[in-house]
């Protein structure tokens, strides 16, 4: 039996497309798609970045097993496009058997006593009791994602990216630093709101804390990752206190030629 699995991937990217050839050319017996539709899962999205009628991941509709991310919980299209899929489910598989999971912050049942712990125990009785050596396969999302999204991205480094189609607002990963140049924590996944002016409003996560503040880009980075581009943008940290911050994209990013623009009007 062959198991692809990916996530966080369906959000216009060029990539896309090199991942569902190679799960294509796995001929795989099912796909879990581990969630994220960008930016906000609305059906729109679903059907530009997920795919339909065929396209991209849709290609794979008829043996996919879902799970939604936090991306897409309060967009709507999740439940429209799997025909209202319930928050959790199980299947059998070829003496496999699949327990999804919604562990999304959202809907907030993972913790002991509640609805998903309750019903998996419940579930891995009843699947023991028919064939106690089953394979049982937790899809949990967050877990899920980190430790096999990897094997679709096929040598690429996982990273969040998405870019609206008015190059208004982005989503990358982004590192604060010192004056100095010193880093500060590591990449965060970061949204970034851009003005007609240069200006960008940068909302960044931190142990589950949004910050967001005010910054302008002032370079570019001359020695980049392989197949990355870095712009420093200057601004202040949630404390108010004078800071830099790294933005790292795919060097193929839209959004790269419009922070060089706002680079040379300085």
């Amino acid at each position: 039996m062959t198991v692809a699995a990916a996530g966080d991937g369906a959000g216009g990217e060029t990539n896309t497309t090199a991942v569902v050839n190679t799960v294509t050319g796995w001929d795989p017996d099912l796909f879990l798609y581990l969630g994220d539709v960008y930016e906000d899962g609305t059906l729109t999205e679903f059907r530009n970045w997920y795919g339909t009628g065929g396209s991209w991941f849709d290609l794979f509709r008829g043996i996919t097993l879902p799970v939604i991310g936090n991306h897409e919980y309060d967009g709507g299209g999740y439940w429209s496009y799997w025909d209202n899929i319930p928050h959790y489910y199980s299947v059998d598989s070829n003496g496999w058997h699949f327990v999804a999971l919604d562990s999304t912050s959202q809907f907030n049942q993972t913790a002991p006593g509640t609805a998903d712990p309750i019903r998996t125990r419940r579930d891995m009785r009843v699947g023991g009791a028919h064939a106690k050596m089953r394979c049982v396969e937790y899809v949990w999302l967050v877990l899920a994602v980190a430790a096999m999204a990897g094997l679709a991205w096929v040598g690429f480094r996982i990273e969040p990216h998405w870019v609206a189609k008015d190059r208004s607002r982005f989503l990358c990963n982004a590192q604060l630093m010192t004056e100095r140049g010193d880093p500060i924590g590591r990449f965060r996944e970061t949204k970034i709101l851009v003005e007609s002016n240069g200006e960008m409003l940068v909302d960044q996560r931190r142990y589950f804390r949004r910050s967001m503040s005010s910054w302008r880009v002032v370079a570019e980075s001359e020695t980049p990752p392989k197949n990355r581009t870095v712009f420093v943008l200057r601004g202040h940290d949630p404390k108010g206190v004078p800071a830099m911050l790294a933005v790292r994209l795919p060097a193929s990013s839209p959004m790269a030629p419009e922070l060089r623009e706002f680079l040379a009007r300085r």
